[in-house]
C-alpha cells in the first residue's frame, strides 16, 4: 500500500455533476473495440467475430472502459476561441485528436482495489510507469466525465502534479488542485475536455449540463488562483397565463421561452427543466432549457410526484432542487440521502412545523446552495444530509429570520449575490439580510412583475 499512496490521485468532489453510469452499460461496435485493443492490448482476448461486444462478453468494468475510451476516439471537441478573460475557452493542449494525445501516453488501463476514499484514479509517472490505475469510484461515473478522467491522468506523464488547495470549497486538501489554470495541468486539461464535449453535436444533451457543471465546479474550486469566469445568470419565470420567460440579468431583458398548455411551476434541476403544473389532475415532466426538447427521465422528485394521487399531490408545500432540495409535503421532509438514489421520509413534528423550503447560495459562484426549512414563525433550519453512508437528514437551527410584513414567501434562492424570493401574491422581490433578519424588498424587472408562479436561478458560462 505504500508506493500505491505515491501516486497522484484525482478524488471525487463534486457528485452533482457526475452522474451514475448507465445502466445497462452500452454494448461496443467491433470497429471501436478492435481500434482500442491496437493502441491496449488488454482488450485483445475480447475481440471476436461479433458486432458487438456487451457486458456478457467482457464484463462490466472492462466494457465501461472501453466506452470511455470509445468517446476519446469519437469525440470531435467543440472548443472554444481563446478569450483571456474566460479560462474556460483556454487549450491546456493543442492536439485537436484526444485519443492520439491520451494513446502516447498510457499504455494500459487497469482496475485498482483498495483505493482511498473518494479517489477515482491515480498514475504514478514517477515510477516511469505508464499505466492508468482506475478505482471503484471511477465506475460510478457518467462516460463522458470517465473520458474526462482519464486525459486528466495522462497530463501526469508530462510532468504536471498537484499541489495543496489553498481556496475554494477544497481548502486544505493535500494534492487535490493545481496552483493556476494558465500552467496547463492536468486540472486545466480536464476542464478542457469537459468544455469540448459539453459543446460537441457528439455529446448526448442529457448528459451535456452535467459536464457543464464540473467544469465551472473546476474552474474555481480547482485552482488556487482563482481564474476569470464569464457567466450569464438568468431567471426562469412562469406565470398564471402558462408563459415562461427567461429574464437575462446580464442583459437587463427577458424573453418569453414558451407558453405552456397550463400554468406550471418550473423548476431548474441541473440546468434542465422539471415542469410541476398547477393543476394535481396533471403529471410533471421535463424539458431542456429551451422547453422545446423532451427529457426521457423526469427525475426522482417528479417521479414520486406523479405516483400520488391528486389528493396526496395537494399536499405539497415546496418541490425545492439546489443544496440538499427535497420535498415538504405536509410536516414531512422527502430527501436523498444515502447511497441508494431512493427519496427517504423525515417527520419534522420534533423540529417544529414547516410551510416551505428556501435555498441559498453558499459560494460567491451560485455553485452551492444552502437549504432551508421555514418554520410558522419565518424561523430558518439548515439541513442536509449526514453522511454518504446513511438517510440520516441533520437539523441546525440558525439565527435567520424572515419578516415579510404577513406575505407567504413560495419559493426562494440565491443568484449573483441577490436572495430572490416568489412570494403569495404573485410577485418576486428580493429578500435583503441585516442583522440576522431577511426583509422582501421590490425589484426592477424588465417585465411586469404580477401573476408570478414560480421563479427558478439559471447560471451558465458564456462558452455554453
Amino acid at each position: 500500500m505504500e508506493s500505491l499512496l505515491k501516486g497522484l490521485f484525482l478524488f471525487i468532489a463534486f457528485p452533482a455533476a457526475s452522474a451514475f453510469a448507465q445502466t445497462p452499460i452500452p454494448c461496443i461496435s467491433h470497429a471501436n473495440l478492435e481500434k482500442i485493443a491496437q493502441s491496449f492490448p488488454q482488450f485483445q482476448a475480447s475481440l471476436g467475430g461479433k458486432a458487438e461486444y456487451c457486458e456478457a462478453d467482457m464484463g462490466a468494468q472492462s466494457l465501461q472502459i472501453a466506452n470511455s475510451m470509445t468517446v476519446l476516439i469519437n469525440t470531435q471537441p467543440n472548443e472554444p476561441a481563446l478569450d483571456v478573460d474566460d479560462a474556460l475557452s483556454l487549450k491546456a493542449i493543442s492536439e485537436n485528436n484526444w485519443w492520439s494525445y491520451f494513446t502516447a501516453r498510457a499504455k494500459v488501463v487497469v482496475v485498482q482495489l483498495g483505493c482511498p476514499e473518494g479517489a477515482i484514479a491515480f498514475v504514478r509517472p514517477m515510477l516511469g510507469d505508464s499505466t492508468v490505475q482506475v478505482c471503484e469510484m471511477f465506475f460510478k461515473m457518467s462516460t463522458a466525465t470517465q473520458a474526462s478522467v482519464l486525459m486528466h491522468e495522462v497530463r501526469h506523464f508530462d510532468g504536471h502534479g498537484h499541489v495543496t488547495c489553498t481556496q475554494g470549497f477544497e481548502s486544505g486538501s493535500g494534492g487535490a488542485c493545481d496552483e493556476d489554470i494558465t500552467l496547463k495541468g492536468s486540472y486545466a486539461v480536464g476542464v478542457q475536455t469537459l468544455v469540448g464535449m459539453a459543446r460537441s453535436a457528439a455529446t448526448a444533451p442529457a448528459d451535456k449540463p452535467a459536464l457543464e457543471a464540473e467544469a465551472i465546479y473546476s474552474a474555481f474550486n480547482k485552482f488556487n488562483v482563482v481564474p476569470k469566469v464569464r457567466i450569464n445568470n438568468s431567471i426562469i419565470l412562469s406565470n398564471t397565463n402558462s408563459e415562461v420567460f427567461k429574464w437575462d440579468l446580464n442583459k437587463a431583458e427577458a424573453t418569453l421561452l414558451k407558453t405552456l398548455t397550463e400554468p406550471a411551476i418550473v423548476a431548474n434541476s441541473n440546468n434542465m427543466l422539471t415542469i410541476f403544473p398547477v393543476n394535481v389532475n396533471s403529471d410533471a415532466y421535463r424539458k431542456d432549457i429551451t422547453l422545446q426538447t423532451d427529457i426521457e427521465n423526469p427525475g426522482l422528485y417528479a417521479k414520486q410526484y406523479n405516483a400520488e394521487t391528486p389528493e396526496e399531490r395537494a399536499k405539497y408545500k415546496t418541490i425545492a432542487y439546489g443544496g440538499t432540495g427535497g420535498l415538504l409535503k405536509g410536516n414531512s421532509l422527502f430527501a436523498l440521502c444515502g447511497p441508494d438514489t431512493v427519496l427517504t421520509e423525515t417527520n419534522l413534528d420534533a423540529q417544529g412545523k414547516f410551510t416551505g423550503i428556501i435555498t441559498m447560495s453558499d459560494d460567491v459562484a451560485d455553485l452551492f446552495k444552502v437549504s432551508l426549512l421555514v418554520t410558522e414563525k419565518g424561523e430558518l433550519v439548515r439541513y442536509n444530509c449526514q453522511d454518504a453512508e446513511t438517510t440520516v437528514v441533520k437539523f441546525e437551527k440558525t439565527e435567520l429570520k424572515l419578516n415579510t410584513n404577513g406575505a407567504k414567501v413560495v419559493s426562494s434562492f440565491g443568484l449573483g449575490g441577490e436572495q430572490y424570493a416568489v412570494m403569495d401574491d404573485g410577485s418576486l422581490g428580493v429578500l435583503f439580510e441585516a442583522t440576522n433578519t431577511l426583509t422582501l424588498q421590490s425589484v426592477s424587472m424588465p417585465i411586469a412583475n404580477q401573476n408570478w408562479v414560480s421563479a427558478a436561478p439559471f447560471s451558465r458560462a458564456e462558452v455554453f
